[in-house]
């Protein structure tokens, strides 16, 4: 069973509970004793200053990253949940039939999107490529800033939230490749072209047939 960290607001990185991602996601679908405040802040509009005070001090929140060691930090990550959280700002258009979905539902704001993807082997080290991954298989444009082991989801209310719970399990980027072009000057000390081997060369030797003649003066005759 997944479990995940709740939190009282924004602002608090201290864990209030935790609850299981069947009961956070009924949450957002259903609503709790927190859905009228939802429903009043999304007349305002996310540029409110109300708004923005109520969505960052009153609303609770959901990390859905990794389980965390009294308080929400880098340093205090206990463990990976088997989810990454992916952040769309400023749209809401979304194949829900990709097989790697695992749960969507629209931010609170109704102008973008949560996404929840399975994944195996998270850690600290490789979530930003896996984030960046992700996203590129899902093919949305995510929110970067939202790039964090740490980032948290404020509560959101959506009646049509999708879930699959026999979405395909991501595999996190174990490492990342890199490639060096080499340089031309390096290719020419590297590389031997075709005319440089018939041309009289001290570095480059064909056999060791002259090493059996070493202090023979004379001729000698090679069978």
């Amino acid at each position: 069973m997944l479990i995940i960290n709740q939190f009282i607001n924004g602002k608090k990185p201290f864990i209030d509970k935790n609850v299981t991602i069947d009961e956070a996601l009924s949450t957002i679908k259903h609503g709790d004793s927190n859905l009228q405040t939802i429903l009043d802040i999304r007349k305002l509009g996310k540029s409110s200053p109300v708004y923005q005070n109520i969505k960052t001090n009153k609303l609770p929140t959901f990390r859905f990253n990794f389980k965390f060691s009294g308080k929400a930090s880098n340093g205090t990550i206990d463990m990976p949940t088997g989810l990454i959280y992916i952040d769309v700002d400023d749209s809401t258009n979304i194949d829900l039939t990709n097989p790697y979905i695992y749960a969507c539902w629209k931010s609170l704001s109704e102008t973008g999107l949560g996404i929840l993807v399975k994944v195996d082997g998270l850690s600290l080290t490789n979530f930003k490529d896996t984030y960046q991954a992700v996203g590129g298989l899902l093919g949305v444009q995510t929110d970067l800033g939202a790039c964090k082991a740490t980032q948290q989801n404020i509560l959101s209310y959506d009646t049509n939230l999708y879930q699959n719970k026999d979405s395909f399990t991501f595999q996190a980027i174990s490492k990342k490749v890199s490639f060096t072009p080499i340089q031309e000057e390096e290719k020419r000390e590297r590389l031997i072209t075709v005319d440089d081997t018939f041309l009289p060369s001290d570095k480059i030797r064909f056999n060791n047939i002259d090493d059996y003649f070493k202090g023979t003066d004379g001729d000698y005759i090679v069978f």
